[in-house]
């Protein structure tokens, strides 16, 4: 009973205030958020080790030095088109390159057609205040982590760290094991791959990955919104030893405490089944999504975990119009989750520090798993399917969402989940009225 009590306190301390990792870590941490770059931690006891705690910072960096961007939305841009510096579009509409009409266009050895292309109208330009302020943003981010990495290296257990500069063009990648009271044994192992030019770290309680690449300004001609480079930072740490966990997420008793939460009658609400059994070729429906260049589409569709020779995932999807009210029932949500993580700490689960709508693409907020022993049962044939909870948000111009889904077996997402009603075997079934 008092192993129990002390268990719900550790819970407790850890979802509410969230414990103090390194605290030049958790310095970074609130100016990239304040900043907007990031919005949460994600905390998980699903790898047995401790409570873990994470973010991720994914930077697009933009030339600041040309901020005159063309007025370039009065005409399709063609790809091949706007390489050209000398083509236009004259008064008539017609596609000219040195003031010159241009019916065709020799690429590579092959003739190509213009009709129906056209390119830039670089003729006027302004200031664009919101791509200004995003480079700014991105570039003053990026010199705050490099500031704090340079510091984290004196008290670093590992670290290794590879650049290369040349003709204008970066390439920087940093990766640190930092010390930390959760783990005092040392177990550090690091070990050089041919993917990476610096080692991987593992078994670290704690970790830091950097990496940046920048192409030379003379590369990256067509647009100064296209990135000239891009930056992503991870944070990895154990902030507190808590028991690994031995029972399944009770989905069932989050269920009864959400009921009364989404029965607000202003919520629309819809259901959305995905269902897929062992005939259905998974990989395939991926790849042929992903060939026509719908990389989000793949991203969002099938996730694996080969929990099943099949699954079966049931949504509710629960939509809002008003912004306040979306943000309060979301927060009342996560209070639920973290309500029943501090009842019962040793369930397994991942859940997010901060309610915040995702715009990009349905953020999971919340997963219950099952235990590590459930999954040893499964792999071992004494299990016939597995089972978990996914909470996800998202907004867009239409509104504010809040999806909550149950999974059996391998679970699917389709990136048509606000029109669907069903999809069975790729079997598509679409609701008549949108949401």
């Amino acid at each position: 009973m008092r192993l129990i009590f002390i268990l719900m306190i550790l819970a407790a301390a850890h979802l509410g205030c969230f414990a103090q990792t390194n605290p030049k870590i958790e310095a970074l941490y609130a100016y990239l958020k304040a900043q907007g770059i990031v919005h949460s931690y994600e905390l998980n006891n699903t790898y047995g080790n401790g409570l873990r705690k994470r973010f991720v910072v994914s930077l697009d960096m933009y030339d600041e030095s040309r901020l005159a961007a063309p007025i370039a939305n009065q005409y399709n841009i063609d790809s091949i088109l706007s390489r050209l510096p000398g083509a236009e579009v004259d008064a008539d509409g017609n596609t000219t390159i040195n003031g010159k009409k241009v019916k065709k266009l020799l690429v590579d050895g092959k003739e190509i057609t213009l009709d129906g292309m056209v390119a830039v109208k670089k003729t006027e330009s302004k200031i664009d205040s919101v791509y200004q302020a995003k480079a700014v943003r991105n570039r003053e981010a990026y010199k705050q982590i490099r500031h704090t990495l340079s510091e984290l290296q004196d008290e670093a257990v590992e670290s290794y760290s590879y650049e290369y500069h040349q003709h204008g063009a970066d390439t920087i990648i940093t990766t640190m094991a930092l010390k930390n009271p959760a783990n005092t044994d040392a177990n550090v192992r690091s070990y050089k791959t041919p993917l990476s030019p610096v080692p991987e770290i593992h078994n670290a309680p704690e970790t830091v990955y950097l990496r940046y690449y920048n192409l030379s300004k003379e590369t990256v001609k067509i647009s100064p919104y296209v990135p000239l480079g891009f930056l992503s930072f991870i944070y990895d740490g154990i902030v507190s030893n808590v028991p690994k966990p031995t029972k399944d997420f009770d989905i069932a008793a989050l269920q009864k405490k959400l009921t009364p939460i989404l029965k607000d009658k202003r919520i629309k609400r819809r259901e959305l089944l995905c269902l897929h059994d062992s005939t259905f070729d998974r990989s395939a429906y991926n790849d042929s999504l992903n060939r026509i260049g719908q990389f989000s589409k793949g991203f969002q569709s099938i996730t694996s975990s080969s929990l099943g020779p099949g699954g079966e995932s049931r949504y509710t999807i629960y939509k809002f119009t008003n912004e306040e009210h979306a943000k309060a029932v979301l927060r009342q949500v996560l209070d639920c989750v973290n309500q029943q993580i501090k009842d019962d700490p040793e369930q397994a689960y991942e859940v997010v520090s901060d309610a915040y709508f995702n715009t990009s693409y349905a953020k999971n907020m919340f997963s219950g798993y099952p235990s590590s022993q459930s999954y040893q049962d499964y792999y071992d044939g004494k299990r016939d399917v597995m089972k978990k909870m996914d909470i996800k948000s998202h907004m867009d111009t239409e509104g504010f969402y809040i999806i909550i889904g149950v999974n059996h077996g391998d679970d699917s997402f389709p990136f048509e989940w606000k029109t669907l009603k069903s999809m069975v075997n790729d079997k598509k079934e679409y609701y008549k009225d949108p949401l």
